[in-house]
């Protein structure tokens, strides 16, 4: 995957785990450079802020990395800016949830997916878990997903 500057990452459970216990991960070191640059991803903070901060030995192939690791997801730009659409998080998340479910119907590894979805309490979360799905192998096998998560959260 290819990072542009105006992506916004965020961190993955998988990287929040390993800056919490990075013993528990021991397959996945990282230097101290990437562990910094790990910890200042906000899911707020674009790419080319980031590499602002003028971490050393840090550039775009580290955020790159990152993400090739599964450390992090980004949100697309539009994404961020929830509160310039005008989407109601209730019926957003139950057209989503139709959305995932009928797909688990065909496809099993959709049904994790669901209860990611059930979990959200507000418009942001669900514009997170939304680009953590549009990001996702289930999004890779089934194309038209997330045009269609695209659709459902007025980001079309």
């Amino acid at each position: 995957m290819v990072l542009a500057m105006n992506d916004v990452p965020f961190k993955t459970e998988f990287g929040l785990l390993l800056i919490r216990d990075p013993q528990q991960f021991q397959q996945t070191q990282l230097d101290i450079c990437l562990r910094r640059l790990l910890i200042f991803v906000d899911g707020q903070t674009s790419v080319a802020e980031l590499l602002a901060k003028g971490l050393p030995q840090i550039g775009l192939r580290s955020m790159e990395h990152l993400l090739d690791l599964g450390l992090i997801s980004y949100h697309m730009p539009s994404e961020v800016s929830t509160a310039e659409t005008s989407v109601d998080f209730v019926s957003a998340r139950f057209d989503i949830l139709d959305l995932i479910l009928d797909l688990s119907l065909q496809d099993f590894a959709a049904r994790p997916w669901v209860e990611v979805i059930e979990q959200t309490t507000d418009l942001e979360t669900l514009a997170h878990a939304v680009g953590r799905v549009m990001n996702s192998d289930l999004a890779k096998k089934h194309p038209t997903l997330a045009m269609r998560l695209q659709q459902q959260m007025g980001w079309s």
